[in-house]
């Protein structure tokens, strides 16, 4: 018996590894095996998406180079434009943006007043480079009174009329009197060359011309410039700072009076954009009388006004009378206020126009 017992082996009781505690909402669920067959069509049409994304890049890409005018199309619209300019046209590219392309294939025809005009008044007609369907702010309303196409550059030309500007005061400004006021007492300023032409770079401030009245110490300047308006856009413009509450002044002597005057005035962007300055006042005084003022305040960005040089009356009595014309700027505070203007005196009124 003890034999038999002692070949028999001990029965040894099963290891029962302890249960661990678990949160019940962080256990695993077991994939349905329905769904199975779901989530590999899933993976398949993920892998699908990449060649797809890829694929709608280059079909984009091409939509974009078959739209984007080549350098041949620009060269063939500039020189059909060329061939018809006269100094009696304007200028002009859609959208703004192409305006650097304009200027590379047209800058050599375009002046100051052309390159940063206020308005078309002074052309007799407007020629538009277009790109892509666009129009020129600048252009009219109506259809063109031709266009053509070279390759993906449309050419638009509008016939505008005969000018209705008579005297144009940023061309004549030598031949102004410049004076600026102390105490009440007119204080002559010398037209004078005064150095190179100076710009100090991109939002830097306005061109500072080689030539120009100077006024003397701790006094404004004045004289025609480029300035960068509130809308960072180029102003061809009479620059006349104000001293204070005592006028800077510019008189032109014996021009037309046609039937008014229209004037622009704006502030470098930078001293505007605050709009914490001074307002300032633009009088406009024929003959000694004001007739009129153009009064800019910050955040306006370049801004007009008409203003009629004498009664309709008068000006239909007599349309070539001539007279004194003076422009006085003054300001309560003359802190960064950097005024710039340009006007006209005009006769008549085409369809559109001041």
């Amino acid at each position: 018996m003890a034999d038999v017992e002692s070949q028999v082996e001990p029965q040894v009781e099963p290891q029962v590894e302890p249960e661990v505690a678990a949160d019940p909402g962080a256990r695993l669920s077991l994939p349905n095996q329905a769904d199975a067959p779901r989530a590999r069509r899933v993976r398949r049409a993920l892998w699908l998406v990449l060649p797809l994304v890829a694929l709608a890049e280059l079909v984009g890409y091409q939509v974009i180079v078959a739209r984007v005018p080549t350098e041949a199309d620009w060269d063939a619209a500039a020189a059909a434009v060329k061939a018809e300019l006269t100094e009696a046209d304007r200028i002009v590219s859609a959208p703004y943006w192409t305006d650097p392309l304009l200027r590379e294939h047209l800058g050599s025809e375009m002046s100051l007043e052309m390159a940063a005009p206020s308005d078309s008044a002074v052309y007799d007609r407007l020629f538009e480079l277009s790109i892509r369907g666009h129009r020129s702010e600048a252009a009219p309303t109506r259809p063109a009174d031709e266009e053509t196409r070279y390759g993906r550059v449309t050419v638009r030309r509008w016939d505008l009329g005969a000018s209705t500007v008579r005297y144009n005061f940023v061309d004549n400004i030598r031949a102004a009197t410049v004076e600026h006021f102390v105490d009440g007492a007119p204080q002559l300023c010398r037209w004078r060359r005064a150095g190179m032409s100076r710009h100090t770079g991109l939002a830097q401030g306005h061109i500072i011309p080689a030539e120009r009245f100077v006024c003397g110490p701790g006094i404004p300047w004045v004289g025609t410039t480029v300035m960068e308006g509130l809308d960072y856009r180029p102003h061809y413009c009479i620059y006349q700072h104000p001293k204070g509450p005592e006028p800077m002044r510019a008189t032109f002597r014996n021009i037309p009076l046609g039937e008014r005057i229209v004037i622009y005035g704006g502030l470098y962007n930078r001293h505007e954009r605050e709009g914490i300055g001074a307002p300032i006042t633009a009088r406009v005084r024929v003959g000694g009388e004001q007739m009129g003022a153009l009064i800019h305040r910050d955040l306006e960005g370049w801004t007009s006004a008409v203003i009629p040089t004498r009664s309709a009356a008068e000006a239909a009595a007599d349309p070539d009378a001539r007279g004194d014309v003076s422009i006085d700027v003054v300001a309560p505070n003359a802190g960064y206020r950097s005024f710039c203007w340009t006007a006209t005196v005009r006769t008549g009124q085409r369809v559109g126009e001041q």
